[in-house]
Parts: C-alpha cells; sequence; structure tokens
C-alpha cells in the first residue's frame, strides 16, 4: 500500500518528458548493444569494424559535435 501511495503522490515525475527521454535512451542502448558483436577472431581492429561503427553513431545521437569536447559532466544527462 505505501509502494501505491508514494506513485500516486510523484505520478506527475514519472509522466514528465525526462522519465520518457530516459526510457527512450535506455530502450536505444538496449537495442545498439544487441546489435554489437564480433565479425572475426583474427584480434585486430577488423574484428569489431560494424560494432564500432553502430556506437559510434549511438554516441553521435547523444552528443552535441560541434563542442571541443563533446562529453563532458555538464551535458551527461540525456536530452534528445
Amino acid at each position: 500500500m505505501r509502494a501505491d501511495e508514494l506513485v500516486k503522490q510523484r505520478e506527475h515525475l514519472l509522466r514528465g518528458e525526462e522519465v520518457k527521454k530516459f526510457v527512450w535512451y535506455a530502450a536505444d542502448l538496449k537495442e545498439t548493444l544487441m546489435r554489437v558483436h564480433r565479425q572475426s577472431y583474427t584480434n585486430t581492429a577488423e574484428d569489431f569494424k560494424d560494432s564500432e561503427l553502430l556506437l559510434q553513431d549511438f554516441i553521435r545521437r547523444y552528443s552535441d559535435e560541434t563542442e571541443e569536447i563533446p562529453l563532458t559532466t555538464e551535458n551527461s544527462r540525456v536530452f534528445l
């Protein structure tokens, strides 16, 4: 009962925009990581060539490439 009461008190936070953005980010991260795989076992950089591109694309979606250092503690929150 206490958990239901707490959820009811904070329901406006659960339905807020930041929670929606986080859920979207978490689903995108999960899908991206599911697609990462090792292509061969030659122990070279070529083993993860396609996976590296997938991860770079993911990082670009959630960072600002126009900055000199795109990932800092100031902009580390998930914003779409």
